[in-house]
């Protein structure tokens, strides 16, 4: 289902029933030359994106940043783009991700601090609460203690009407 006026609601009249294909290529994000989405672009130069997303994607990438920075896309620098996506083997895995360090003040994690108050399984009340103590450690603030800790949190939630022991959608 899909509405052919977009700023119009889902309502009869308003809607028709297209393709899956077609609905992922009437995006807002879809990369458009010439006014035909890339995707079909690729096809006429006999790659289906469907059929290896990681090559699409690098060609999405390389069309974006021609764009981006005002080059022209033009059917000769497609051609070699998609022929060089499809030929250049993908070699660079990512790294794992570090381990975020648990946030120590004197001696004591966030997360216990913020059970002390109720707080410790509210992942809104910990981000803002870790967000505080950088935003002053970047500022030079010494002296951070559990007592600021505390009372962050607590002033945090309270503005926003979060009990303690209350489950917050979203959290594990």
């Amino acid at each position: 289902m899909d509405r052919i006026d977009n700023e119009g609601n889902y309502e009869p009249g308003n809607l028709r029933i297209i393709s899956a294909k077609h609905n992922g290529r009437n995006r807002r994000s879809t990369i458009l030359i010439d006014g035909v989405p890339l995707g079909e672009v690729c096809e006429k130069f006999g790659f289906n994106p469907t059929d290896d997303l990681s090559i699409y994607r690098r060609i999405s990438e390389r069309v974006r940043y021609r764009i981006g920075s005002g080059g022209l896309v033009d059917v000769a620098f497609l051609e070699e783009t998609i022929k060089s996506a499809r030929i250049t083997p993908v070699t660079a895995v990512s790294k794992p991700r570090a381990k975020r360090q648990p946030v120590v003040v004197c001696g004591r994690t966030l997360r216990d601090i913020l059970d002390e108050v109720g707080f410790g399984g509210n992942k809104a009340v910990y981000n803002s609460t870790r967000m505080r103590i950088s935003y002053h450690l970047n500022q030079g603030v010494t002296g951070i203690s559990v007592e600021m800790v505390r009372s962050w949190a607590v002033n945090y939630a309270n503005t926003r009407g979060l009990q303690p022991g209350a489950p917050v959608s979203g959290d594990s």
